[in-house]
């Protein structure tokens, strides 16, 4: 429905930003990406492609979209996408990613290991999805 009002699919943009590295300490990094809330259109956690600013690669990717309510109390709209199978310093860059399939709404989980199974089966889902 999106593509038929823009034309073509659609995108969320921005530059890479730190944040709190929780995803390298389970071993799972992303790209938090710098977007205002009204761009976000979506929520919750998609299968996507990534295009990093001056490469003219696409990437697969795992994107979430919401808030963080199992490790944050905060209420603020994020935007990560964990790129599958790359490992390379992102920060000051941009990125372009198009949710492809939605694998799973925003959730919260009693705990910060039922969230990191989570995102592994995310992983998984996506890694299928793309055919890797």
């Amino acid at each position: 429905a999106v593509k038929a009002y823009l034309g073509r699919p659609y995108s969320i943009g921005g530059t890479v930003r730190r944040g709190r590295s929780l995803g390298r300490t389970w071993d799972v990094r992303t790209a938090n990406i710098d977007v205002s809330e009204e761009k976000m259109l979506l929520s919750g956690v998609f299968a996507s492609r990534v295009m990093i600013e001056k490469t003219n690669k696409v990437y697969p990717g795992v994107l979430s979209i919401g808030a963080n309510p199992t490790v944050s109390k905060e209420k603020n709209q994020k935007v990560e996408v964990h790129i599958l199978n790359f490992s390379r310093d992102l920060y000051g860059k941009f990125l372009e990613v198009v949710p492809v399939k939605k694998l799973r709404r925003t959730l919260k989980y009693s705990n910060k290991e039922k969230l990191i199974q989570s995102i592994l089966k995310d992983i998984q889902r996506a890694k299928k999805f793309f055919n890797m």
